[in-house]
């Protein structure tokens, strides 16, 4: 799907799959295009992204630079002190790496740059008292302007957040994706989101921002309004107050009969368009509701929302 962008770059936006469900990883590609006659320089591509998702490249890379810490840890640990420090590690492992947050923006990467984040980005200062460098940047502020001393510090800033340029020439294209995930799968709400995708390139020297927005539709797992229903037949048939406990067979046929009309009831209308709302099952909660109206009305309330729909 190709979007028109008003500012100067050509810019398409577009994703790997047109359904998005929670729980799985999903791309959305940005092609920039050049127009000018003149090279452009591509900085970064940064989106905005809400607190539902993450942004999992900066997850990995993150995941990686811990791994590599914690490697350089043990190298000078034996014995007893090696030990407790890597039980600390498995259980840190467990319960805090993989519930890391990431920041609400998220940067695009390329084929070109395979880590960007978890590369070590070192820093190398040379010269003397008349000119001072910073890797390849010119660092005697004084004989800098204002504007070229802002230039130089947002260089540097991107450099050290692993954002690496790329040069563009007239009709050369490059593609940029991020690649997200839900934070959750099971307690997930269906939500719709417009990413505002924003680019940073520079042309003759000069700094500019082109954005393009891009609206996506993230729906639940159907696992998740599965487990919903399951639970709900459950509870729905505890409070059912017309069930035998004492009669264990009929009690067991109870709850697995309840079980099975809640599963094709989600089955049959989850996907379902243009149906009523009771039976519009798009979440966990979704799921409970229906589950539980099986579960203590039984074959009463399947046959009248089969009949109905």
């Amino acid at each position: 799907m190709i979007y028109p962008v008003g500012g100067a770059l050509k810019l398409e936006v577009s994703t790997a799959t047109p359904m998005i469900t929670a729980g799985d990883e999903f791309s959305i590609y940005v092609i920039i295009r050049n127009p000018f006659p003149v090279p452009v320089i591509i900085h970064s591509t940064e989106t905005h992204i809400p607190v539902e998702l993450s942004d999992q490249i900066w997850k990995k890379t993150t995941l990686e630079k811990i791994k590599l810490e914690q490697s350089k840890k043990l190298e000078n640990l034996k014995g007893f002190k090696r030990f407790r420090e890597k039980t600390n590690m498995f259980f840190n492992s467990l319960f805090k790496n993989n519930k890391l947050k990431s920041p609400r923006v998220a940067i695009a990467v390329g084929t070109e740059i395979t880590e960007p984040h978890s590369k070590e980005n070192i820093i190398q200062i040379s010269g003397n008292e008349n000119q001072v460098y910073m890797n390849n940047w010119q660092l005697n502020f004084a004989n800098l302007t204002a504007e070229e001393i802002e230039k130089r510090l947002w260089q540097i800033n991107n450099f050290i957040q692993g954002k690496q340029p790329i040069t563009l020439r007239l009709g050369d294209a490059v593609v940029r994706h991020f690649i997200l995930k839900t934070n959750k799968v099971l307690m997930f709400k269906p939500i719709s989101h417009t990413f505002q995708i924003q680019v940073n390139y520079e042309v003759d020297e000069l700094n500019h921002i082109d954005t393009i927005p891009y609206s996506l539709n993230i729906r639940a797992a159907a696992s998740s309004s599965m487990t919903g229903a399951i639970i709900g037949s459950v509870l729905g048939t505890l409070v059912n107050s017309s069930v035998n406990f004492n009669d264990l067979y009929s009690l067991s046929k109870t709850f697995l009969t309840g079980i099975i009309f809640a599963f094709i009831l989600v089955v049959a209308f989850a996907r379902k368009n243009n149906v009523q709302q009771i039976v519009s099952i798009e979440d966990f909660w979704g799921g409970l509701f229906i589950g539980f109206m099986v579960g203590y009305s039984g074959e009463t309330f399947v046959k009248s929302v089969l009949l109905k729909n």
